[in-house]
């Protein structure tokens, strides 16, 4: 989810690390909302967040930092 929000914003980039938090469980038989945003930008240096709602309730909390490519 957070590679395709990079994706999305037209940026060729390379992740350098992705840690997630299980905050608890999540149905498979449920429908689930994802949401992604970026947290900053710095030179070439994109950190984003994103988390995983079942209910409405978090349980998934993601966060990457994505180095772009130069071309």
């Amino acid at each position: 989810m957070l590679g395709t929000l990079m994706q999305a914003r037209g940026s060729r980039s390379l992740t350098a690390s992705l840690d997630l938090r299980y905050l608890r469980h999540t149905s498979l038989d449920e429908p689930l909302d994802l949401y992604s945003r970026i947290v900053e930008i710095e030179g070439r240096k994109t950190v984003a967040g994103g988390w995983i709602e079942c209910r409405g309730e978090c349980t998934v909390e993601a966060r990457g930092v994505f180095v772009r490519v130069e071309e």
